[in-house]
């Protein structure tokens, strides 16, 4: 009788065919941390922009009602990063500030329309807003 034993293993097939699949797994682990990696940059970036349009329209709810009413019928300014710490954090970042009467055909509103656009850079190469508007009225924020 011969009694040849076989060797059990793996083979060549094998190892290739489980190297495969676990390139596969890895792959899509890397790119679910790539998406992941620019979803919280982006909302990291939203977020910092909210709070610099945020931080105007605080700032024009501390003047009185004749200083609101000083800014004219169509204030229009321009804040840079100097101006506003939440913008230094947004890549060339910078906020437009508006207001007019509301409604708008109105000569002597005793309310006015603030709106506070806020622009940056993407890491993604393009250009972002992010506009936050309300109403001030002769007692503050109307909501």
């Amino acid at each position: 009788m011969n009694n040849k034993s076989k060797k059990a293993g793996f083979g060549i097939v094998e190892v290739m065919i489980s190297m495969l699949v676990a390139m596969i797994a890895f792959c899509g682990v890397y790119a679910m941390s790539i998406q992941s990696f620019r979803i919280t940059r982006l909302t990291k970036d939203e977020s910092l922009s909210t709070q610099a349009a945020q931080y105007e329209i605080e700032k024009l709810r501390a003047y009185s009602w004749l200083q609101v009413l000083a800014l004219g019928s169509s204030y229009t300014v321009t804040v840079s990063q100097a101006g506003n710490s939440a913008l230094y954090d947004l890549a060339n970042g910078s906020a437009i500030i508006q207001t007019a009467p509301f409604p708008s055909t109105s000569t002597d509103a005793q309310i006015r329309t603030v709106s506070v656009m806020v622009s940056w850079d993407n890491k993604e190469t393009y250009r972002s807003t992010n506009t936050i508007t309300t109403l001030i009225g002769r007692r503050g924020l109307m909501r």
